[in-house]
């Protein structure tokens, strides 16, 4: 069905109503649901090129950074690349780690509309004058022009911050060209790669870890499992109360897989349980079981 005119201004109206007038909201508001839409919005409006280019400009937005660290944002945009559909939808995963509990779908879903709906809203303000715009020279210039910044962004956008972070020595380089060449020489797909690699850092890689389970110990609390993971001691574990808050901590500091915190967060939370355990008391109750190698200091 064709579109009139008058529904392509409306709709070019209403993207640009809302470029400008959800950052003055976000503003005034302080509100982190407007601070969420407005950041997926405006990352979803300028941009240009497709998902990999948005990849640093969702990076540099304060609301995410602060709910989402290096850590999960790479992890999470390394996953998007093993399921189908356009890349846009790992704003889905940021979505959901920006919030807890069950507003964690509500974040989710807030997040891939706001990214989607200027593209929408830019499709349907161009179509009632898109023959016009294709006999334009000023508009296939402009179009020869955008393709070329396409390809350098794109060339850029897997350096920063893929390379820069995720390349840190000989290993890890390493690492991305046997992934490269199970792509690309054994045609393997990337879910597969994807899972391997996620498989073979889960049993090689020492990292700090948070295990839970609904409390029937404490009202209204959450019980949490924290252990250190070395190859050459084992696991081991530490049992201890949080509330809900503190939990809300954990599950938002914790990465894709919901197991590995960062060492600012482990250190955080490991004051909070100071404040309310005693953690000398569970080292022994561990010690008694056999496990003596814990190391919470």
């Amino acid at each position: 069905m064709p579109v009139s005119k008058t529904a392509g201004l409306i709709s070019a109206g209403l993207f640009t109503v809302l470029l400008m007038g959800l950052p003055l909201l976000a503003g005034m508001a302080a509100n982190p649901w407007v601070a969420t839409a407005e950041a997926f919005y405006r990352s979803g409006a300028l941009v240009f090129g497709g998902g990999h280019v948005v990849l640093p400009m969702l990076q540099g937005e304060p609301a995410i950074a602060e709910a989402v660290s290096q850590d999960q944002y790479l992890a999470g945009y390394g996953a998007a690349q093993a399921v189908p559909g356009p890349l846009f939808t790992f704003v889905a995963f940021l979505g959901f780690n920006m919030e807890a509990g069950a507003w964690a779908w509500l974040s989710s879903a807030l997040a891939l509309i706001a990214v989607f709906l200027p593209g929408v809203l830019l499709v349907v303000a161009a179509l009632p004058f898109w023959a016009a715009v294709q006999t334009s020279p000023l508009a296939r210039s402009s179009v020869a022009g955008a393709n070329a910044a396409v390809v350098g962004i794109l060339a850029g956008a897997p350096i920063t911050p893929v390379v820069t972070s995720a390349i840190t020595g000989l290993a890890p380089l390493l690492i991305a060209l046997a992934c490269l060449a199970l792509l690309m020489l054994a045609k393997w797909p990337a879910w597969a790669v994807v899972a391997d690699r996620r498989s073979d850092r889960a049993r090689s890689t020492p990292h700090w870890g948070v295990g839970g389970r609904l409390s029937n110990g404490c009202v209204s609390a959450a019980e949490y499992t924290f252990f250190e993971q070395r190859e050459e001691h084992g696991m081991n574990t530490i049992t201890v109360e949080l509330s809900d808050e503190d939990a809300a901590l954990v599950r938002k500091h914790a990465d894709f897989e919901g197991v590995t915190i960062s060492d600012f967060a482990r250190s955080a939370i490991l004051d909070k349980i100071e404040d309310s355990c005693d953690l000398q008391e569970l080292r022994e109750a561990i010690a008694e079981e056999g496990n003596n190698d814990c190391t919470h200091d």
